[in-house]
């Protein structure tokens, strides 16, 4: 296929006196949204609103135009709307959207049998395994055959039919002669910044089945959410289907690590410390052998967290070790959960952009447990000034990743749990100089520690 990478801005031009009907208003409004979804499932880009009869007395309106778009699109996008849509230019006649690319595909849909304007959907899940092979791409909007094609390449027969609804960048060019589809979306210059299939494909194929095995994933986050909310036979029922379909995949490398993960985290929770250490060991060796990349950045990141929480367990330490034995095996432990830190960290190198969310949300995981490690107070290893820089940096490198996840699912929680790490911070410091002059530290720790309260409590997310 061609090179189709053109980087315009998408532009829509209407009448405000047109604006000023109901006819006019819903026509308007529904190309935005069109344009709107376009941008969100593919790379994003610009869209401009120009308004062609605008004066000095009557101007184009943000509130009027926009708002009602993005009321619409905030049940779809989230709280942090405006990360994903926002208005970066403003004049008479003119409003410039910039608008980033979603995780997830969104649709119109418009209801045939009562008066409605068109709304935006997620795009049903059940038509997710059809668009396994171009799900990546995020060249088609909408669709409702079951049929879809491979790839698109110029000269070739696309497969959909011009009366069903595809957005590829707003498609506005005629059909002339006998030029097909495939051409016509090749050929627009509407297409903005639009991958080759190709090249997503390659990188596909690059990754684990757990990927591309939507089935694979599905399983994985139902054990989670099972267990974490005490459900052991459910937990067990998903991890023995897990278990099941990844025998079927060509690479269990990493199939295997994720199981070793699973059963190890059931086994925390159920309180049997001494299984779930075993567990994590074989978890750690099969790591080693794994491709670099996420997995084994995953289980590294869980393995460090659950040392030291093991620590803690006296069975897991030695009952019968005297306590300067015991305050040593666990710094052992918590140097060894540290190590594992910097290795999860360096394997996220590994990851490729387009998973950027999942990324930054790993190495906010990452960062934190890592500074809680450091702030770990163990009576013969004092914390000493170097481990608070390093504390201060982890936090600040968790803080950036953090912003980069808001209008993500339980944004505020993990926001709390930043504040509490700082308050923590504060009171370590002070240790360090328990004076009149820290007690400004104490001070700042309570106040982080108010904070969380506060957006604990008024927090829907």
């Amino acid at each position: 296929m061609a090179e189709n990478v053109v980087e315009v801005d998408l532009k829509i031009e209407f009448s405000l006196k047109n604006f000023e009907t109901k006819k006019g208003r819903d026509t308007t409004l529904t190309e935005i949204k069109k344009n709107v979804c376009a941008l969100l499932n593919t790379d994003g880009g610009r869209l401009v609103l120009i308004a062609n009869d605008a004066t000095d007395d009557n101007t184009i309106n943000a509130d009027i135009v926009v708002r009602p778009i993005e009321q619409q699109f905030k049940n779809i996008i989230g709280s942090g709307v405006h990360y994903k849509f926002d208005v970066v230019e403003q004049t008479n006649n003119k409003i410039t959207l910039d608008i980033q690319r979603l995780p997830k595909l969104c649709t119109l849909t418009t209801n045939l049998f009562l008066p409605t304007n068109t709304e935006i959907q997620l795009f049903p899940a059940t038509e997710q395994n059809t668009l396994k092979h171009i799900l990546f791409e995020r060249c088609i909007v909408e669709i409702s055959e079951q049929t879809l094609p491979e790839q698109f390449s110029s000269g070739s027969k696309c497969g959909i039919r011009e009366s069903k609804t595809v957005q590829f960048k707003c498609l506005k060019t005629e059909k002339k002669g006998k030029t097909d589809f495939a051409d016509r979306v090749i050929n627009n210059k509407q297409l903005g910044r639009w991958k080759t299939i190709e090249n997503k494909l390659k990188i596909l194929n690059e990754q684990s089945d757990l990927l591309v095995n939507a089935k694979l994933v599905y399983l994985f986050q139902s054990v989670i959410i099972n267990y974490r909310q005490g459900n052991f036979e459910g937990a067990e029922k998903y991890l023995n289907e897990f278990r099941t379909t990844a025998n079927s995949a060509e690479d269990k490398s990493i199939l295997d690590v994720e199981e070793r993960y699973l059963t190890s985290a059931i086994e925390c929770f159920r309180r049997d410390n001494e299984k779930a250490g075993s567990i994590i060991q074989q978890g750690l060796a099969l790591a080693e052998n794994a491709p670099a990349g996420f997995v084994p950045a995953s289980f590294y990141a869980h393995a460090a967290s659950v040392l030291s929480y093991l620590v803690n367990d006296e069975s897991f330490i030695g009952e019968s070790k005297d306590q300067n034995a015991k305050d040593l095996e666990v710094h052992k432990h918590i140097e060894r959960a540290k190590d594992l830190c910097y290795k999860a960290l360096q394997h996220l190198t590994y990851i490729e952009n387009d998973f950027e969310i999942a990324r930054e949300e790993l190495r906010r995981r990452i960062s934190i447990t890592l500074a809680l490690l450091y702030l770990r107070p163990i009576d013969h290893v004092p914390i000493s000034s170097s481990d608070i820089d390093i504390v201060a940096a982890t936090i600040s490198e968790s803080e950036q990743s953090l912003l980069k996840l808001k209008g993500t699912p339980r944004f505020a929680y993990k926001y709390c749990r930043l504040l509490m790490v700082k308050s923590d911070l504060c009171l370590r410091k002070y240790q360090l100089m328990p004076t009149d002059a820290g007690i400004e530290l104490v001070e700042k720790s309570l106040e982080y520690v108010q904070e969380a309260q506060e957006l604990a409590r008024t927090s829907k997310n």
